[in-house]
């Protein structure tokens, strides 16, 4: 991948390995389908700022962009999508997205929807880079390092007003499959 010979990206869906259970992922992502908007970059490091949701924006392969969540440990799948599906219609309802995980569960031996990994050919010129929260974007290494720093518990995001609700699977008592 990264010397751009064959693109690489993870399954969202997975199990965990340590408890058996199943259809839990450790990053989520919002894929913005605009196209031809000069000015989306600004508006997607504007949005992720406001929200208080510690997004890390990357280039799609189709010249959108990417607002991935990446995670502290392994949440169910259904609250990621719940929870991203929550975050779309709150600030990016007059964009055609796409979210992943893409389905709350795969079929035993079956393989869940990915998102190809930002940096391809990233040891020369890279593509599909990622963005620090001023949308300047990142080296590889800053990537790596800026990921890591804005991983998060989706528990420490359930008093954000959009995803505030009285559903308990989707607050302070149900995202982790642990």
């Amino acid at each position: 991948h990264l010397i751009g010979q064959v693109k690489t990206g993870p399954c969202l869906v997975k199990e965990n390995p340590n408890t058996k259970v199943k259809n839990v992922c450790m990053f989520g992502a919002i894929d913005v389908d605009t196209y031809g908007k000069p000015e989306l970059l600004n508006e997607l490091t504007t949005i992720v700022k406001e929200s208080g949701v510690p997004f890390v924006i990357t280039e799609s392969t189709s010249s959108g962009y990417h607002l991935r969540i990446n995670f502290k440990k392994l949440h169910k799948c259904s609250v990621v999508i719940s929870f991203l599906k929550k975050f779309h219609n709150k600030y990016l309802s007059a964009h055609k997205v796409d979210i992943f995980p893409a389905q709350e569960f795969v079929e035993k031996n079956g393989q869940g929807n990915f998102l190809y990994n930002p940096y391809f050919n990233g040891m020369n010129e890279p593509m599909q880079v990622g963005f620090n929260e001023d949308g300047e974007p990142l080296s590889l290494e800053d990537y790596l390092e800026y990921t890591a720093s804005r991983k998060v518990d989706l528990r420490e995001l359930a008093d954000l007003d959009f995803y505030k609700d009285n559903d308990q699977r989707t607050t302070h008592n149900g995202p982790n499959a642990e």
